[in-house]
């Protein structure tokens, strides 16, 4: 048995061949495409592709005040002691003491005030590294004692313009998984510490 085959005609060979030519042309304009980035020279110095800014931030609380109440409550206390403990690790200035003045708490806060400089004395804040003012409280807000001071960060910026720069942020690792999610992670923020 023999078996016949029918020979291509024209038309059928002339739509092959510009399919194939299509597809030439599709992949020789792929071949063109480039993003922006790699358009842009990246910089080799690391001070440029990671720049670090060391600027002034502020550290601060808020204590609120009753109207009826004098003194602090033992979580404020706690507050207040701890707030010392970093001011003493990582200020370069001293502590600046916001009193409300002018409404119906201006006894508690005075009374506030006191336990607060007691407890500065007793975490080792020397007097002379806290300065108090008065402010006044808006009408529609609650009086509170504002504790803060200034002390150097180090902001890293925007992460930079490299493969994986979506990945960048808060919380997350090289691999772009959560920090979070990690078991070791307390560890190894205290061991930084």
């Amino acid at each position: 048995m023999t078996a016949i085959t029918k020979a291509p005609t024209k038309d059928g060979s002339k739509m092959v061949l510009r399919a194939l030519m299509a597809g030439c042309f599709a992949v020789t304009l792929a071949g063109c495409y480039q993003t922006e980035v790699a358009q842009k020279e990246y910089p080799t110095d690391y001070r440029q592709r990671h720049p670090i800014v060391v600027r002034e931030g502020a550290q601060n609380i808020d204590i609120l005040l009753g109207r009826n109440r004098g003194g602090l409550t033992p979580s404020q206390r706690a507050d207040v002691v701890s707030f010392a403990q970093a001011w003493r690790k990582e200020s370069g200035s001293g502590i600046i003491i916001e009193i409300p003045k002018g409404g119906p708490t201006d006894h508690a806060a005075a009374e506030a005030a006191r336990e607060i400089r007691s407890i500065f004395a007793a975490v080792g804040v020397p007097a002379n590294a806290i300065f108090a003012r008065s402010y006044h409280p808006p009408k529609t807000s609650l009086a509170s004692i504002r504790l803060n001071y200034t002390k150097l960060t180090a902001d890293a910026g925007p992460c930079g313009e490299w493969p994986g720069a979506a990945r960048c942020g808060p919380n997350r690792g090289s691999n772009g998984y959560k920090l979070d999610a990690w078991p070791g992670r307390q560890q190894a923020q205290e061991s930084i510490r």
